[in-house]
């Protein structure tokens, strides 16, 4: 029986774009009711062990201390925290090499593309609680936690019941620095700031895995030229 892992980015919903945009946003107890509500579900249906990714906001502690209470048992992952994209990848990394069955992660397409960069073949199970999500699903706990069990106890051929998703490769000068899992934007602004583009003349080149008209973000601009399914990868400039 191999165990679940969960990683909780409890800095996702807290973006500008709740100024700028009016965006949903998900608290710490949005967030924990999930993690439970998911896990508890995992473990009814036969998943005896988890890890978890350690944080500054006790989000682990609290799940850890409250399972353990219903007798789950929960580990909390021992690695230094940086309160950056760094943990997710690095708790993704260790996971793998424990060969858990599935990795859950809360939080929005960054989480998910961080989990990415490091999970390999371990099956990733994204759920939303960022903002403009594409990647994550936005799903219910109980049924996200049916499935994940499903893929973790390898009832099921993961060849069916997983997709192999696409990445863009981002590359400065020849060299490898990044991924994105739905689509890489060349601005012409010179300043980062907050990273967020509002004038469409800022805009140079978009590359995009997949999109549709009806989704949110920049691949939408060409989900209104075209559908984009996993299959296919195009570039819009």
């Amino acid at each position: 029986m191999k165990a679940i892992a969960l990683a909780v980015n409890p800095l996702s919903g807290t973006d500008i774009r709740r100024f700028s945009s009016y965006a949903s946003s998900s608290g710490f107890s949005d967030k924990l009711q999930i993690a439970l509500r998911t896990l508890v579900i995992a473990h009814t249906l036969g998943i005896e062990f988890f890890f978890i990714m350690p944080d500054h906001s006790n989000m682990a502690d609290t799940i850890a201390d409250k399972l353990s209470q219903k007798g789950i048992a929960v580990q909390k992952h021992h690695m230094p925290i940086h309160s950056s994209a760094k943990d997710t990848t690095a708790f993704a990394a260790a996971m793998r090499e424990k060969e858990c069955g599935c990795l859950i992660t809360l939080g929005g397409d960054g989480t998910a593309r961080a989990a990415a960069k490091s999970c390999g073949d371990l099956p990733l199970l994204p759920l939303s609680t960022g903002t403009n999500n594409v990647y994550p699903y936005l799903a219910e706990g109980t049924a996200a936690a049916m499935a994940a069990a499903a893929v973790a106890q390898g009832r099921y051929d993961t060849g069916l019941t997983c997709i192999r998703d696409k990445r863009i490769e981002v590359s400065v000068n020849g060299i490898f620095v990044d991924i994105a899992l739905i689509d890489a934007v060349v601005s012409r602004i010179r300043m980062i700031g907050a990273k967020a583009i509002h004038q469409l003349e800022d805009l140079h080149c978009l590359v995009v895995t997949r999109c549709h008209p009806a989704s949110i973000g920049f691949s939408a601009i060409v989900g209104c030229r075209c559908i984009v399914c996993p299959s296919r990868v195009v570039v819009f400039c």
